[in-house]
């Protein structure tokens, strides 16, 4: 996860870097992605409120300076033996998170939306999971490994007060993330046409990309439940399945090759052999 902000760094360094070539690094980061939208939507850079959820954008208004401090603020994850630390709870679900956000992009390309619109909100999708794996990882691992269970929204309350879904709603507030990451977070039940086709489209793809994503925890086999997931996208985006198929495939294909390290820890893990697109 280092490499990344060592690139960024290393571009950074050039004046003559393109705005599409940071972004597309930062991008590839869950940490990196998470602190640069805090940043530039802070009441520093956006007295006015405006929010800003294009990391091209992002690039642009904040400067090399400014982009050069951030990136050295993010901590990054021990590599031991080439291989990231399977017993870190956080790791897999950024591992899903970052995932989630290249199966966005390669969906994007038969989608009218922004891109990188698309690839944040599938990717912060998962906040409150990671915070709360962040916060009290043992806690996070025992009720995560029992989600089957038809209590385990009441097990999260208890144990920790919160579930995942409200603590990322909560934060993302508290750090002035745009609204549009928040619908993403908890998407209404109703009303996506009032607020915009692009919008709906934005929230209805990284929601089934999330749902999608999440069924590789799950237990049993999964074949039927990831079709049905297919099935809704191609329903609510009105789109072919197979280019359903063929986006999420390309996004896989680009995981792999700008992600190896995630790539190789979901593959060790076994989750990545039960996705079928």
């Amino acid at each position: 996860m280092g490499a990344h902000v060592r690139s960024l760094l290393s571009l950074a360094a050039t004046p003559s870097v393109s705005a599409p070539a940071l972004s597309d690094i930062v991008l590839r980061d869950y940490g990196l992605t998470t602190r640069f939208l805090r940043t530039i939507n802070s009441a520093f850079f956006s007295p006015t409120r405006k929010p800003v959820l294009s990391m091209r954008r992002i690039m642009v208004l904040i400067g090399l300076e400014n982009i050069v401090k951030t990136a050295s603020s993010i901590p990054t994850f021990t590599i031991v033996n080439g291989h990231l630390d399977d017993h870190d709870p956080t790791i897999e679900i950024m591992a899903l998170s970052v995932l989630a956000s290249s199966m966005a992009s390669g969906l994007s390309e038969f989608m009218d939306v922004d891109p990188e619109e698309l690839m944040t909100c599938a990717m912060l999708q998962s906040l409150g999971d990671i915070l709360m794996a962040f916060v009290m990882g043992g806690v996070y691992n025992i009720i995560s490994s029992r989600r089957r269970i038809s209590d385990a929204r009441r097990i999260y309350k208890k144990r920790t007060g919160w579930l995942p879904r409200e603590l990322g709603i909560c934060v993302a507030r508290k750090w002035n993330l745009p609204e549009m990451v928040r619908q993403c977070i908890m998407p209404p039940k109703r009303g996506l046409v009032r607020i915009g086709k692009k919008k709906a489209s934005i929230i209805a793809a990284a929601s089934g990309i999330y749902s999608l994503v999440e069924s590789l925890k799950k237990r049993g086999h999964t074949t039927r439940y990831q079709k049905n997931c297919r099935n809704l996208l191609a329903r609510d985006l009105k789109m072919d399945e197979r280019l359903i198929s063929r986006g999420l495939e390309l996004g896989i294909t680009n995981f792999r090759e700008k992600n190896p390290l995630l790539y190789d820890f979901l593959y060790r893990r076994d989750l990545l052999t039960r996705l079928e697109i």
